[in-house]
């Protein structure tokens, strides 16, 4: 029987589609738990937790695969990542579950859904699936895909709920952007199950010392833009970085940002990472809940297609392939448009 702790119900998220997802996996044995490149922490905390609730309901461990190239080493520190494989074990899979992702380019192991039956997507993100699938449970109003898991799943268990709990922690820069209602509330019902949500800040925030270095020289070599001198640009090039970290994978942007966040004062704050190829990942946020960031990237993609990526109203993510200033000066532009 479903569980809904504290009373919550799923926001924008239908019953039928809620049945639909439980007869999907019920009638799966081989299934796979896939989710985007680079994962950060809501999307293996997101992978981890879907994979408690499976074995919570007698699904077989040895028919399941969480599927994960690569990931962040330093994650070990905090996660028992021993049911993470780097690959598919299995020719074929009953079901596909796409988690924290709807975007193809950004999704690792996308060969999975060309071998699966059936391929259910779960995201937070403001998209929709750009791949065939039988279910898309999104919900672009929750502060983390561990949100829409703690609603969707029943799994009472405390390494479910402290799971749950990372992830929105994470996700929201410790409370600081995409901080909804509903999150506090499925806060204040994991911290009553007795999970110490304080511990779990000191963990994240405590994660990588390197954060601090790499935040120093980011806030040494940016400066404000804008009219009103309140936007922070800055960026870190591949020179910056240790070997292990050249690839992105080892990196931790968002542990960056909030560093950045904990010793700035700014309205809203543009950082961009070299790649390899000398492209650019780029993270944009907001304190100004008047800028709808999500629509200011599609507005900039239509012109410039060499800027594409994902986010939400007050935070978004995306590869960029211009020039640092260009790139700068595109989102500058637009975000001086808003009081």
């Amino acid at each position: 029987m479903k569980i809904y702790i504290g009373g919550l119900t799923m926001d924008n998220i239908s019953i039928e589609s809620i049945r639909k997802f439980n007869k999907l996996v019920e009638e799966s044995n081989t299934i796979s738990i896939i989710t985007h490149r680079r994962p950060d922490i809501d999307a293996i905390c997101s992978c981890l937790s879907m994979y408690l609730y499976l074995i919570s309901i007698g699904k077989k461990s040895e028919l399941m695969d969480i599927i994960i190239p690569n990931y962040n080493i330093n994650y070990s520190k905090i996660f028992d990542l021993k049911n993470i494989k780097k690959k598919a074990r299995f020719p074929h899979y009953d079901l596909t579950l796409v988690l924290d992702c709807s975007n193809k380019t950004v999704l690792s192991c996308s060969d999975i859904l060309y071998i699966s039956e059936k391929v259910v997507c779960i995201d937070h993100h403001n998209s929709f699936p750009n791949f065939n699938v039988e279910l898309s449970l999104n919900n672009s109003n929750s502060s983390s895909c561990t949100c829409i898991l703690y609603e969707l799943l029943s799994c009472v268990t405390y390494k479910f709920f402290e799971l749950i709990a990372l992830g929105i922690i994470s996700d929201t820069y410790v409370f600081k952007i995409n901080f909804n209602a509903k999150a506090k509330e499925i806060l204040s019902a994991i911290k009553d199950f007795g999970i110490n949500i304080n511990t779990l800040i000191s963990i994240i925030t405590d994660l990588n010392a390197r954060i601090y270095n790499l935040s120093a020289l980011a806030m040494k070599r940016g400066y404000f833009r804008g009219k009103n001198k309140n936007i922070f640009c800055t960026y870190l090039l591949q020179d910056d970085l240790m070997d292990n970290e050249k690839e992105l994978t080892n990196l931790d942007h968002k542990s960056i940002i909030m560093e950045i966040q904990n010793k700035l004062n700014f309205s809203s704050l543009i950082l961009l990472i070299e790649k390899g190829d000398y492209t650019f990942k780029s993270s944009v946020l907001t304190l100004n809940n008047n800028i709808n960031l999500f629509q200011i990237l599609l507005d900039v993609n239509k012109n410039f297609p060499g800027i594409h990526g994902g986010g939400h109203h007050n935070s978004i993510g995306f590869n960029s392939s211009y020039s640092i200033e260009l790139t700068f000066s595109l989102f500058i532009e637009e975000l001086d448009k808003f009081p």
